[in-house]
């Protein structure tokens, strides 16, 4: 399809290459699934702490404790950004 269509075609170095149309998104939502992509990672996480803290793994504990919490003041940020008007 043309440039009026929903995908075009290029070829470059000898390969033809399809790409399709990028969609605009609402940035709500975008940033609503990202939330939720870092709410299940922190579950994830989670997890695995506590089957670190079962085996007793002082190191592998302490570095997923640490990205977790990364990962929690990401969430965080997400957060404000939502809730902030505009």
């Amino acid at each position: 399809m043309g440039a009026g269509g929903k995908d075009s075609t290029r070829v470059a170095a000898g390969r033809i290459y399809r790409q399709t149309q990028v969609m605009t998104t609402d940035p709500n939502a975008e940033l609503s699934s990202l939330a939720s992509q870092i709410d299940a990672l922190i579950a994830r996480l989670a997890e695995m702490i506590d089957a670190a803290s079962v085996d007793q793994s002082g190191k592998e504990s302490h570095g997923l404790v640490e990205a977790e919490r990364h990962l929690q003041g990401a969430r965080r940020e997400l957060t404000r950004v939502q809730q902030s008007p505009g």
